[in-house]
């Protein structure tokens, strides 16, 4: 309900539908189907216009604050994807204003995690190394979160609620504007901001083997 549109949970059936059926397939190690949950489906005057998948479907999560629990692989000097953290606290703040006009959207992140495995030599102990490690996390986090909403844009389809905030915080301004909101949506300014952190390693603070091993 409210402004703006909606974006649903996508499930797919892998294998055979019509075997999947059957009572028998549950009594078998190995089922003729599944369900898989993957992607979000985007939805503009209650009809499907398209699918976000990958980094445009998870950053659609983090804008809406609905991430619980997550891993994000991020980089290290040497390794592309070298260093897998689980986040276990996500919070986002969004905030909505019109400049000349144009809306501005304002989103505020704030998430911690964890290491929870390495495939390069990454020391741990070092307070500079974690820092680097934040600051990768955070660029990981705003680029997903740039790219869900530039396809949200291109789509016309405010699925995260901007209308609404601009709404409840400025209804004089929204009522000037809602009529070309899904327009003034799509020509929206991006505001991204990110704070990442790092609060353990859950793992030996420097690996067994030294760095020239790992090369």
């Amino acid at each position: 309900t409210g402004e703006g549109e909606v974006a649903i949970s996508g499930i797919r059936i892998i294998g055979d539908r019509e075997e999947g059926k059957k009572k028998a397939s549950l009594e078998q190690t190995e089922v003729k189907a599944i369900l898989s949950i993957n992607g979000l489906g985007v939805f503009k005057k209650g009809k499907l216009t398209a699918w976000l998948e990958g980094s445009e479907a998870k950053g659609t999560l983090w804008v809406q604050n609905k991430i619980d629990q997550t891993i994000v692989n991020i980089d290290t000097e040497n390794m592309e994807a070298s260093v897998a953290v689980h986040i276990n606290y996500s919070k986002t703040d969004i905030n909505v204003e019109l400049q000349e006009g144009i809306p501005v959207f304002h989103v505020h992140i704030q998430e911690e995690g964890k290491v929870n495995e390495t495939r390069g030599f990454v020391d741990f102990s070092s307070a500079d190394e974690i820092m680097k490690l934040e600051e990768q996390l955070a660029k990981h986090t705003k680029e997903e979160v740039i790219q869900s909403i530039q396809a949200a844009q291109r789509l016309k389809s405010d699925i995260f609620g901007f209308g609404n905030e601009l709404k409840r915080l400025r209804p004089k301004e929204w009522e000037a504007v809602k009529e070309q909101w899904d327009s003034l949506f799509a020509q929206g300014k991006l505001d991204i901001r990110v704070e990442a952190y790092i609060r353990g390693t859950g793992m030996r603070l420097k690996p067994y083997m030294n760095k020239d091993q790992f090369n």
